[in-house]
This record gives structure tokens, C-alpha cells and sequence, in this order.
């Protein structure tokens, strides 16, 4: 395989998997379902908590920014991606362009690259946001690998850190680079954070992320 097509796949799967995954959704899942891994009762002990619908700009103005990450990272100009994952056909379409914002990072170049990317996606209610966690949990349980963005990879459930509400980590291999995601379920929202590379995956940087990231989200949506 090419450096070029190599560092296409990286940049595809790392700079959209986090938004894909925040889609991948169903109206199946029982609302009483335990709500999975990571802080299993965090959800349950915010059940009071109301949080506001933002809009389109709070959302983009509650992501993360380059004076967030370590030194070295620069944003990358916005805008959708087209590749990543529908987890063996089981993602729904995508949500409304409204009703998200997602901004990515890159160091360096080339083989040495390193990618990273946070997201938020909000959903009508929490009860939705839980089906669609829930079902995502549900699926990477039995949905072990696919072909994303060109490239056969694999799936695996990984631990994540703690964030005071449902967490839910995914680790992405393909035979060149790995990706790790996590993705927190915070009231009515998917918060997600990933990084990745060819050389490189920092997944204590994908925890950082994921840690800063719902705070200033629960933040901007309680307040």
C-alpha cells in the first residue's frame, strides 16, 4: 500500500469515525436497558439535570481548540467527511448538519502524522441519546470488523476513563494504523473524541480529550 493511500484511510477513519459512530443508532433498545461500560450509573444520578438544546453556533463555540491539546496540533478546516464506518449495515442516515459540530486536529506530516478529532451530536431528548448509545454497545459486541474507508479493520471494546456519565471506548485496527475512540453519553448528546496514526496512536490523548470535552459541553448545556 502507498504512504498517500495509507495516510488517507488514517485521516478518513480518525476525522470522521467519531461522528459516524455517534450515528450509528436504533429504535429497538429498551429504555431500561443498563446503560454499558465505563460509568455505568453516572446517567441515572444526572437523571435530573436539565440541559439546554443548543444551537448550531453554541455547539461549534463548546468544541474543544487547539489551546486545548498538546503542543504541536493545529485545527483543521471544517467540514463533513464522507468516509468511516455503518457497523456491519446497522447505522441509521446521519444526523442533521444542525444538530452537531465536530473539529479535528493534526500534527506533523506524512508517516509521522498524529490525528486527532472532537465531536459533539445532539439528539431530541436523552432518552434518545441513550437508545443510540445503548444500540452502539449492543452492536460492536457482535459486530468485530469491517471494511471502512477502503480498509478492512477490526473492532474491539476498550476501557475508558472516567467522565461522571455512560463511556464507551472503541479500538479500530487495520494492518497500518489503529484508531481509538471514546464516546460519552451526556444528557441529550454523543460527546466523542479520537486520535490516531500510522506510526502512533495516542490514546492518553484521546482520554484527555474525552474528559475535557463533556465538561465543557455539560457546562455550556446546564448553565
Amino acid at each position: 500500500m502507498s504512504r498517500s493511500r495509507i495516510a488517507s484511510a488514517v485521516a478518513a477513519l480518525v476525522l470522521s469515525f467519531a461522528a459516524t459512530l455517534t450515528a450509528c443508532g436504533g429504535t429497538n433498545t429498551s429504555e431500561s436497558d443498563s446503560t454499558g461500560s465505563g460509568d455505568e450509573s453516572g446517567q441515572d444520578a444526572k437523571a435530573a439535570t436539565q440541559y439546554n438544546r443548543l444551537t448550531k453556533a453554541q455547539l461549534e463555540r463548546v468544541l474543544l481548540t487547539i489551546d486545548d491539546l498538546p503542543p504541536g496540533y493545529s485545527a483543521d478546516p471544517k467540514g463533513e467527511s464522507s468516509g468511516g464506518s455503518n457497523y456491519c449495515g446497522s447505522a441509521p442516515p446521519k444526523s442533521p448538519a444542525r444538530s452537531k459540530a465536530r473539529q479535528d486536529f493534526t500534527k506533523g506530516g506524512g508517516l509521522g502524522s498524529e490525528l486527532a478529532s472532537v465531536s459533539v451530536v445532539q439528539y431530541r431528548s436523552p432518552a434518545a441519546a441513550s437508545r443510540h448509545f445503548k444500540r452502539l454497545r449492543t452492536g460492536l459486541k457482535t459486530c468485530k470488523g469491517e471494511t471502512a474507508a477502503g480498509e478492512n479493520v477490526t473492532y474491539a471494546l476498550m476501557s475508558t476513563p472516567k467522565t461522571g456519565h455512560p463511556t464507551l471506548g472503541v479500538r479500530v485496527t487495520a494492518a497500518d494504523f489503529t484508531v481509538v475512540i471514546n464516546i460519552a453519553q451526556v444528557g441529550p448528546s454523543l460527546v466523542n473524541s479520537g486520535s490516531g496514526g500510522l506510526t502512533n496512536t495516542d490514546a492518553d490523548l484521546a482520554a484527555s480529550l474525552i474528559k475535557q470535552q463533556v465538561v465543557k459541553y455539560h457546562a455550556a448545556a446546564t448553565g
